[in-house]
C-alpha cells in the first residue's frame, strides 16, 4: 500500500480515520520521506483534527495484531 495525498485511511488499532495531506522530508535527512496526516475526529488530548507525521515506511508497513498480519493503515472510501 502506498500513501496517497488526499486519500482517507483507517488505523488498524483504533479504527479512526485519517487523511493524508502531504508527503514530506526532514531537512536533516532528506532521503527519508514522512507522511503528514490529519485526524478526522476530535480529541480531548490533541484537539480537533490533530495533524501527525510518521515515517512513510512505518505508515505503509504491515503489523501483527491479535495474531493476524494487517496493514497499519488501510485506504477507505468515505
Amino acid at each position: 500500500m502506498k500513501a496517497e495525498i488526499g486519500k482517507c485511511y483507517v488505523h488498524y488499532k483504533n479504527g479512526n480515520l485519517y487523511t493524508v495531506v502531504a508527503i514530506g522530508r526532514f531537512e536533516a535527512n532528506p532521503k527519508e520521506e514522512y507522511v503528514v496526516y490529519r485526524a478526522e475526529y476530535d480529541s480531548l488530548d490533541y484537539g480537533n483534527n490533530a495533524t501527525w507525521i510518521r515515517l512513510r515506511g512505518v505508515f505503509e508497513e504491515s503489523v501483527e495484531h491479535n495474531g493476524k498480519t494487517m496493514q497499519r493503515f488501510t485506504r477507505v472510501e468515505v
